[in-house]
């Protein structure tokens, strides 16, 4: 079954709702969700790169097996395989537009396109 993953909070643009400006935090946080899979994103700059972890979260029990594939202005990229506990990373060399194909299981889990900047 595929599911279309829908952007729930970024902390990006909460910070701008709140009135915060985005000085002084080191990391983004992303929270996207399906009817069966909540996917926590946390992007951080590490020496002029972009580490990208995730984890897919099930809202039944059965465990999380599968990989992650990361894509650039809509070119697949890099894959990794989904630890037991759901978790993935990627290292971003450049900013721009990514999205995220997920394979759990029989389930494919698709993130729509973000804008990673440094």
């Amino acid at each position: 079954m595929e599911h279309i993953a829908t952007l729930l909070f970024d902390s990006l643009t909460s910070r701008r709702r709140d009135g915060l400006r985005g000085y002084g935090f080191a990391s983004r946080q992303l929270l996207f969700s399906t009817a069966s899979f909540d996917i926590d994103i946390e992007l951080t700059p590490v020496n002029r790169q972009i580490s990208l972890v995730g984890q897919v979260l099930s809202r039944d029990t059965r465990s999380i097996l599968g990989e992650a594939t990361i894509y650039y202005n809509h070119a697949p990229g890099s894959r990794a395989l989904l630890t037991r506990h759901g978790e993935f990373h990627f290292m971003l060399a450049e900013p721009g537009g990514y999205s995220l194909r997920l394979l759990v299981d029989d389930d494919i889990i698709r993130i729509p396109e973000f804008a990673v900047t440094l």
